[in-house]
Order: C-alpha cells, then structure tokens, then sequence
C-alpha cells in the first residue's frame, strides 16, 4: 500500500483524526477544518512506549501547508472580540482586505470594490450593481467565516478580488440553541462633524434618538431523527433608530430600519456516505424615512420595502471510495417597493432640484418612482447551478492525485425601470427660499430647466449568465512535493434588459501552483503560485446600453414669467409654482416644444458594436508557513496583481455620430475593453496565531502593500464606472487628465491584533474576555478639478466636444489623509 488517503466532502469543523495499528502509539489529531480548504495531514507512529500526539488549535488561523493564501475566522471568536459579529466584521479583520472603497466598500487584494464573491454556505450573497456582502444571515447562527485572497483554486471564479464564504451551523445529535439581546442607542454615540454644525444653528435641535432598542436572536437545533435527519432555525429580530437632519433646513427626524430575520435548514442522511441540505433563509426589512440623495424636506423621504431571501438545496455522495460527487442550486431575491414617489401627476409626482447649490438638494417629491403606481418593483436575483465531482488516484511512482472537475451555471438577473420621479418630470429650479420648514421654489426665465424622463421602452429583464467549467488536480509527489495543477474556463452567455446580446466572449483562467515541504515533517511549507482571475460581467455597464428600463432625458428652457425672483416680495407656494411652470409648457407645445437644451436617449450616444469581455487579473505569489510546535502557526506571503481588459467608453473621430430621431444629433460613444490604463497591487501579509496556555490565545495580521495605477474604475454615487480616457482624447492627456500614482483605495500599512482570555469563575462558569487592536495608514488624494479646455484645441470635427475635464493640479497621491 502507498499509504495515502481521503476523507471528502467534510463539512467545516472540528475533528478528531486517529491512527491505530497493533504495537504502536495510538496518535490522534485535532484538526480544524475550514470552508474551501484541503487541509494535509501526516502523521509518524513510534512503538507504544513512545508517546505522541499532535493537536493544532487557534481561532483564526491562516491556511498552512498549501498555496492558497486564505484565514478562517470561527464565530465563537469574533464573539468574543469587540466587534458587531457580522461578515463585515471579519472583512475587517483579515489581512488583504481593505475598506478604502466607495463609501467604505471592502477591496481584496487591489481590485475595485465590486470584484469580490461573498458566499453562504456556497450560494452567492453577492449584490448585483455595487457587489456588496447582503446580510442573509443571522449572526448567532454563523459557525465560521473564511477569506481568501490569493492562490484561489481553479473550483472558485467569477472575481478578480477574493472571496469569503460564510458556513452557518447545522443540526446534531444533541438538542442545543442560544437566545441573544443586544442593546443599542443611538444617544450614545458622539455627533458628527455635521451634527455639531448643525448644533451651533439651532442649539434646542435633537439630533439623536434618546430611545434604548433591543434586538433578539434565538437558535435551536436537534435531531429529528437521531443519525439520519437534523433540523436547525434560527431568528432575528430588530427596529434600529438613529436621528438624521435633513439638508439645508436642518429639520430633525428619525429614521427607521424595521427588519426580521429567520432561517431554517434541514440535514438528511439516507445512507452512510450521501447527504442533503435544504436551508431558507428571508429577511423583511422596511427602511422607515429613507433617502439615498441630499433632500430638504420630509416629503423626500420614502418607507422603502427591502424583502430578500435565499433557498438552497446541497447533494454530497460518495459514489465509490475513490470518487464523490456534489450537486448545489441556489437561488436569491431581493426586491425593493416603495423606492419613490407613490404620485404620478404633474404636480405632486414631480421633483425640484435646487441647482444654485452643490451637491444640487432634491425637495417636494421622492426621487424615483414606487414600483406599485408605475412599472413594478425593481428585483435583483441570481440563481446558481454547482456540479461537482473528485477522484482521488495513488500510486508508489505517481504520487497522490486528488482532481476536482466540474460545472457552474450562474445567471445574474436584474429586471428594472428606473423612473426617475412620479411624473417622470424634474424640475432644474435656479435656486429655492427656505423659510423655516416652508421651501419656495425659484423658477427664473431662462434659467430653469424642465427635463421630462420617460421610459421608451420597458424592460425584460437582464440575464447575465456565466457558464463555467473546470478542473483541478492537487497533486501530492511525495512528503516533499505537492503540485497543484489547474484551469477554468468562464463563458459569457448575456443578454441586456432589452434581449440583445451584449457578451458571448470565453476566458481561460490557469491556476499552478507549488507546495515543498524542506523536512517532510509538515512543520516548513515553502509555497509559489501564478493564478488568472476573470471576473464576470458587472450588470450597470453590461446593461447600459440598451434603452430598456433606461430612462431617456430631454429638457428645455423655461421661458415663462419668473416665479418667486424677488425673496423679499410675496411668495409663491410650490404646487402653485408648478401649476403655472407646467401651464407655460404645455400651452407652448409640452414635449413637442423646441428646441431642447438636451437630448440623451438610451441605446443612442452609447452603444455596443462588439460583445464585452470579462475583465481579468495575472497573479504571482510565494510565500512560508511555520507550525510553532503544537501551539500555533505562521505565515508569510507576497503577492503581485496586475488586472487587466477594463470598461472602457470611447467616443474619438473615428466612431462618428448619431441622430435620436428628435433632432438630437450627437458624438457616438462606444463601450468596450481597453488596456489603455493601468492598475497593480502588491503587498506582503505576515499572519501569526499562538495558543499561550488554557486561557489564553492570541493571534494577528499585518498587511504592507501598494496600490497604484491610473484607474479607479468606480465612483461613490455611480458604483462601476470604467475607463473615460478614450472619450474625445485630443482635449486631454494622460499625464495630467488620468495620472498614475497611488490609488485612492491604497492602505500601505494594515494591522490587526488580537487575544482571548478565558478567566477562572467558580463551578461552570465562564468569563471570556477579548481585545483588538486596529491600526492603519491614511489613505491618498490629489487636488483634482475641472477645466476647459476648448480654447486651446483646434476641434477635429465633434460636435459636442467636452466644456470640461479633470486636471490633477497635483501628483495623484500628493496627499494622504491621517
């Protein structure tokens, strides 16, 4: 016999792994298991009167012994820890990971903060526009979380960044559960720099809730059939309250995240060797005075309905010893109702932008439309389909192989029609009057604009589906040797809101990799890799160029008598203004009238001439790791990321024009993939964890990198946006208009460290106390600004050159924030 072994299709946990033989030391290790990991075990049995044992611990121990560069973190740490328990929760603290992006977002090893797959228990959590982790979990539920980052098996694509996959508990032999109220408040947090101005304006303002809320969690698993069938649920329950101030009038009010959480999953075992898992999990949620823009008044807010869930349903069998298959379909909704104005008229469905301020404040009407008064609520889902088996093959002259191969179908849907008011109607006001809680509108001839949004054509529903297949053969030579050998191949099958075809296009993803032990004793890992991430199409620039669901704009001057010119002079209400801004217009034509001071019609100016391509990164990385007896590991990685086939929107002499069929007549952009500008990544991570006795652990990240380029590829309010360096490129240059330097996403130095103390009580009690400590670097910016450039360009034949574009005054990174 060669002597190698499997043991598959393990969920995450904690085992015990014997070795028994007549005359010899019984040896048994305790080994910690994690989501996506293969983890190596050998052991050397001595005659029986030597005794031997090995057991692994640690709570948030990086991956050993293998290329992957990946920490898992279990629940029962981040519990202890000062920290909310959530998957953000451990973002925060892994090494790679960096909360540099728009608003916060979590970027993984430099790529944009979209480019990421967030999974529970396999099934993808994954938002669809902006790529956020959605919270379908109840936190008391989750057993474990791990991250990867860097030398990703060829089983795992559709991202350029990393992934991290949450496991959640299941059922067992034994009745167990747990109940949970936390306390929250929002008095007891400090004002913001906002509120504090806002205080010095209005000293009797209530700028906080003074309201203590509880929330609740509860768990119970068991069997239902003690070796054959297990249930476990679960529940959250929560009305969050924090005080906002609306903008401009600083009115006071209070916002409201009403939201319950439940789960429940089943765990059947027919036989010996196979197992099904069906687990449901939903969230009700009604975000109570909500806005996402700077709005002046409580009649911009909205009571926006946010339903989600999540069904999955997981096969794993053992076919033969040395062949196991599994078989996963997920599917994922979210929906939101309620999103805008639930008015249509012209009066009480439309909305005023006040443009004489920046950012422009939004009053009188919702921003958007309710999905039950116009087309239907908007819905993101996704649905997954996951086949997969392994073969494991050993032989004296060939070594171990251990071949994973597979298919994965995954269909990013979005179906929307993005109203962008009631009325379809915005009104551009020059400027507005407050007077206390009352806002007058200030509509003055010539300098007011009507813009009418309508829908052209409604959508069908985007599908952005990616069929994969792949392989993937860990190939273990001998005690010193382990060779991973792997591929992937990621085909675009994507249609638009509007049917058409918007990518067909393959990738090939290679991932090599190599693992040599010095010793052959397992203590020392010396590890090399190269991988190719191709991540899949992201749905608002796949779906921009289609004018399904898209809302057109067409605006004119309003060319009647000025409203509400004089402050001083009486005022004029503002369904009054609107009554008489809209009998000019209609009495002047409506939206026959012309000319237009704009034109933008969806699947007009921007087009798709060729399929898109997925965007993709070039990975290499090395790196040791150590195990410090049997109380802990170390490990030491580099890695360097080159991405590479960005969004791009070109519009140059070579593209032409288009006409609307409006009388709009305008310079042609096209969407497509370019490698024009530049993005890199590359850092260092040093991960320790150490067991110092019974009570005591303790463990740590550090993260020394550098992302630089010129592309950030993603703004705060617009989410993806790709490449524009190729649109009209006479009035720019690279070297000032899109500089390279350091990216606003860059965080050189990131440190987490942290331990447990498990103290000492009488009888079976427990005190456990944790402690972090969180440190990192600022992160850089430039002054950057707008300029014209018109005068110094001789116009090669545009007919709507650009009046504006960036300038970078200084270096890209000629700053950094504390």
């Amino acid at each position: 016999l060669n002597g190698d072994y499997i043991v598959p299709l393990l969920p995450p946990g904690d085992y015990t792994v014997s070795f028994e033989i007549g005359n010899f030391q019984t040896v048994r290790d305790l080994r910690r298991i994690a989501g996506t990991q293969t983890a190596l075990l050998d052991v050397t049995m001595s005659p029986a009167s030597v005794n031997e044992s090995v057991t692994v611990v640690g709570q948030a121990q990086p991956f050993v012994a293998t290329a992957q560069v990946a920490t898992n973190f279990k629940q029962d740490l981040m519990a202890t820890l000062p920290s909310n328990r959530t998957l953000d929760a451990v973002l925060l603290m892994a090494p790679a990971v960096h909360a540099t992006g728009p608003r916060g977002a979590y970027t993984i090893s430099g790529a944009q903060s979209y480019e990421n797959v967030y999974t529970l228990d396999g099934a993808v959590i994954t938002e669809n526009l902006r790529g956020s982790p959605f919270t379908l979990y109840i936190e008391d539920a989750i057993q474990e979380t791990t991250v990867s980052t860097a030398g990703v098996s060829a089983e795992y694509g559709r991202f350029d960044g990393g992934i991290a996959n949450v496991i959640t508990k299941s059922g067992g032999n034994v009745f167990s559960g747990s109940f949970r109220t936390s306390m929250g408040n929002d008095s007891w947090r400090t004002y913001t720099p906002f509120e504090m101005t806002a205080l010095i304006a209005n000293p009797t303002g209530k700028f906080k809730v003074d309201k203590t809320v509880p929330a609740y969690e509860a768990t119970l698993g068991g069997p239902i059939m003690k070796e054959r069938l297990w249930f476990f649920g679960a529940s959250r329950t929560q009305a969050q309250q924090s005080a906002k101030t609306l903008a401009v009038t600083n009115i006071p009010y209070v916002t409201t995240n009403d939201e319950q959480r439940y789960e429940g999953k089943l765990t059947y075992t027919p036989r010996p060797g196979h197992s099904l898992e069906s687990s449901f999990t939903k969230i009700n949620q009604v975000l109570k005075n909500n806005t996402g823009y700077t709005v002046m008044d409580m009649q911009s807010l909205t009571n926006q309905g946010q339903p989600e869930d999540l069904w999955s349903l997981h096969y794993g069998g053992v076919l033969r010893p040395n062949l196991f298959v599994e078989a996963q379909y997920s599917q994922r909704h979210l929906t939101f109702t309620q999103v805008g104005s639930d008015k249509t008229d012209e009066i009480y469905g439309t909305m005023i932008l006040d443009t004489g301020r920046t950012p422009n404040a939004r009053f009188w009407s919702p921003t958007f439309c309710a999905g039950s008064v116009c087309s239907g609520d908007e819905r993101r889902d996704n649905t997954d389909v996951v086949l997969k088996g392994s073969y494991f093959l050993s032989s004296k002259a060939a070594g171990a192989h251990h071949v994973v191969f597979g298919y994965d179908r995954f269909n990013d849907n979005i179906w929307a029609n993005t109203h962008p008011s009631g009325s379809d109607f915005r009104i551009r006001a020059t400027g507005s009057i407050v007077n206390g809680a009352e806002i007058y509108p200030q509509f003055i001839t010539n300098n007011t604009q009507i813009e009418y949004d309508p829908i052209r054509s409604l959508s069908k529903g985007s599908n952005l589906v990616t069929k994969s297949g792949f392989a993937n053969d860990n190939w273990r030579w001998n005690s010193h040797l382990s060779v991973n050998l792997g591929l992937r191949l990621d085909k675009n099958d994507a249609i638009d809101g509007g049917g058409k075809k918007v990518s067909n296009q393959a990738s090939l993803s290679p991932r090599l990799s190599a693992v040599w032990d010095p010793t052959g004793d397992g203590k020392w890992a010396v590890t090399g890799s190269y991988a190719r991430y191709v991540m899949a199409l992201t749905s608002n620039l796949a779906g921009s160029t289609t004018e399904a669901g898209n809302a057109a704009a067409f605006r004119w001057a309003y060319g009647g008598p000025s409203i509400n010119a004089d402050r001083n002079g009486t005022l004029v209400a503002t369904a009054d203004a609107l009554q008489q801004l809209f009998q000019w217009f209609h009495a002047n034509g409506g939206t026959d009238l012309r000319p237009y001071v704009s034109v933008s019609v969806p699947g007009v100016s921007m087009q798709l001439r060729k399929p898109l391509t997925s965007p993709y990164s070039n990975e290499y990385a090395g790196g040791v790791s150590h195990t410090l007896g049997a109380r802990g590991t170390v490990r030491v990685d580099g890695t360097y990321r080159r991405y590479h086939n960005f969004y791009s929107l070109r519009t140059d002499t070579t593209t032409g024009t288009v006409s609307d069929g409006f009388g709009g007549n305008f310079d042609l952009g096209l969407l497509e993939n370019t490698d024009v500008v530049k993005r890199q990544y590359a850092s260092v991570i040093t991960q320790a964890t150490y067991h110092l006795g019974d009570r005591v652990d303790a463990g740590g990240n550090y993260t020394l990198s550098h992302a630089y380029g010129n592309l950030e590829g993603e703004t705060v309010n617009g989410g993806p946006s790709g490449a524009s360096v190729l649109s009209y490129p006479q009035y720019k240059q690279m070297s000032w208009n899109a500089p390279d330097g350091d990216l606003l996403i860059d965080q050189r130095h990131r440190a987490r460290i942290w331990a447990t103390y498990a103290a000492p009580m009488p009888g079976s009690g427990a005190l456990t106390l944790g402690l972090v400590q969180q440190i990192a670097s600022g992160t850089p910016y430039g002054a950057v600004g707008l300029v014209n450039t018109r005068p110094f360009v001789s116009n090669p034949g545009y007919l709507s050159p650009p009046a504006t574009v960036d300038y970078y005054f200084t270096a890209r990174d000629a700053f950094h924030t504390a």
